[in-house]
């Protein structure tokens, strides 16, 4: 397995390519990557790559960096796990119903309740 980042300047767009043996997968992500975080796909894919074993400086100047089996590992867990993720929010079709709470503080409420305290009172 192997990595290689690139930027995709006209869309503002940072692009790690995956490449697996016969499979290509891009993970696309902010433009700004490795100096500014947002938590996007690309950013979480970074932080888990190992620094002790990836030099991640070397990964930004688009060089292409090979993994060795146990660290490639890692990286096809992630991408793997994305898009399980991805699959079940996307395909998640249970609506939540809408319920609506009432609070005690809330001024229509109170005089209410104070307007049905008085009839009560006075059995009106």
């Amino acid at each position: 397995m192997k990595l290689q980042l690139e930027w995709d300047t006209p869309n503002q767009m940072a692009v790690l390519t995956v490449f697996d043996k016969s499979h290509r997968t891009e993970v696309r992500g902010n433009y700004f990557v490795g100096s500014k975080y947002i938590g996007d796909e690309l950013d979480r894919l970074i932080d888990v790559l190992p620094t002790k074993v990836i030099n991640i400086s070397v990964l930004f100047t688009g060089a292409v960096i090979h993994l060795r089996k146990d660290t490639a590992k890692i990286v096809s867990d992630f991408l793997t796990n994305e898009d399980m993720l991805r699959h079940n929010v996307l395909s998640s079709k249970e609506e939540v119903p809408y319920q609506t709470k009432v609070y005690d503080d809330d001024p229509p409420q109170r005089e209410l309740r104070r307007v049905q305290r008085l009839f009560k009172e006075y059995n009106l």
